[in-house]
């Protein structure tokens, strides 16, 4: 008879390489500016109307936030989408890029400054090009690059260089914390919160 107690033979966890990098994103959150998340945070409770961008998986992560907005009663669209409509003065463009140089992104964020909307930028990257152009940016991680996404210096640069899609655990970090502080902040409960969800999908 085959043995089915398959969980005795599995490895204790200190045996997995992948442990490794679990303990070294660990303490990213702990150096976060939650002073500028806040500002962040009300940037986007403010905004008429709230438009989430980002490449790649950036984008998905752009996405997740907007959906989560959704379900606290913020009027939120995905740029690219044929439903939505143009910017506007009182609306917001949430970006989300690792690098924030994205040329796309960059022309974006002109377009909006251009109307009277605000940008607010979620990066890595200190010295980017939507970050001059943000209303104000949060930095996901102290990494410095000297060219693309070459990790040179830095806190979180060893940690980078070997992680792959290291960007969006802290991103996600940080895109839930401004979620709950506007939920918190406007004394949504989390059923309407659920009652919100989407139906169709």
């Amino acid at each position: 008879m085959a043995n089915t107690n398959w969980m005795s033979q599995t490895p204790p966890k200190d045996e997995f390489k992948i442990r490794l990098a679990v303990e070294a994103l660990r303490p990213i959150e702990e150096r976060f500016d939650y002073d500028k998340l806040k500002e962040v945070a009300d940037i986007i409770d403010s905004a008429n109307n709230v438009f989430v961008v980002g490449r790649g998986r950036s984008r998905q992560t752009a996405m997740n936030f907007g959906e989560r907005l959704g379900q606290l009663g913020k009027n939120v669209f995905v740029v690219g989408m044929p439903t939505a409509p143009s910017i506007k003065e009182g609306d917001v463009l949430v970006v989300s890029s690792g690098s924030g140089n994205t040329a796309t992104l960059v022309d974006f964020a002109l377009t909006a400054k251009s109307v009277g909307a605000k940008t607010v930028l979620l990066t890595t990257n200190n010295n980017s090009q939507v970050g001059k152009i943000a209303d104000a940016t949060f930095l996901v991680s102290n990494v410095e690059r000297s060219q693309g996404y070459a990790a040179t210096s830095g806190e979180d640069a060893q940690i980078y260089s070997q992680i792959y899609a290291y960007y969006d655990y802290p991103t996600n970090i940080a895109l839930d914390a401004i979620a709950t502080y506007i939920m918190i902040k406007n004394g949504i409960d989390r059923k309407d919160a659920f009652n919100n969800k989407a139906n169709l999908f």
